[in-house]
C-alpha cells in the first residue's frame, strides 16, 4: 500500500528518483499513465494487469468505447529504473503534466500519483481535511 507525499525534483533528462518509501512494493518496472487533469499515475505491474482485464470487456463494436480506450491506452507507458534507480518520464507525460523541476509524488493506495508542486498546492488548498473526509465517505461503495 502507498501513503504519503515527497517532494523532489526532475533532472534535466526528465529523470526522477521513485521515493525510497515506495520502492519495495511497486518494484524497478511499473508503468506511467495518464491521470486526471495533469496528474500521473504510476501503476504497479499487477494493477496494469487486473485493468486490462476489465478494459478487454469493451466490445470490439463499441466505437465510443474503442475510442475511449485506445486514448487511454496510447497514454500508457512500460518503464524500469536505470543503474542509479531513476526513470525517465515519458515526454508527452511531462507535457500533460506540465512539468517542469519540482514534483510531488503521493501515495494513493493502490497507486501512485505524480504532479507539479504547484498542482499539488492547489489541490491542497481546495477544500478542507474535513471537507475530503465527508466526500470521500460519500463516495465509499458500502
Amino acid at each position: 500500500m502507498f501513503f504519503g507525499e515527497f517532494f523532489h525534483q526532475i533532472d534535466d533528462k526528465n529523470r526522477i528518483r521513485i521515493p525510497t518509501p515506495f520502492k519495495s512494493e511497486l518494484g524497478a518496472s511499473f508503468y506511467f499513465a495518464k491521470g486526471l487533469d495533469g496528474v500521473i499515475n504510476i501503476l504497479p505491474v499487477k494493477m496494469v494487469e487486473e485493468q486490462l482485464l476489465k478494459l478487454q470487456t469493451i466490445s470490439d463494436f463499441d466505437a465510443d468505447g474503442q475510442d475511449a480506450l485506445l486514448e487511454y491506452t496510447s497514454s500508457v507507458y512500460f518503464v524500469s529504473e536505470d543503474k542509479q534507480g531513476r526513470v525517465r518520464i515519458p515526454d508527452a507525460l511531462v507535457e500533460f503534466a506540465h512539468i517542469e523541476k519540482d514534483v510531488v509524488t503521493v501515495g494513493i493506495g493502490t497507486r501512485l500519483s505524480l504532479m507539479t508542486k504547484a498542482l499539488r498546492e492547489e489541490k491542497r488548498n481546495k477544500r478542507s481535511h474535513a471537507e475530503n473526509i465527508s466526500i470521500i465517505n460519500q463516495k465509499i461503495k458500502s
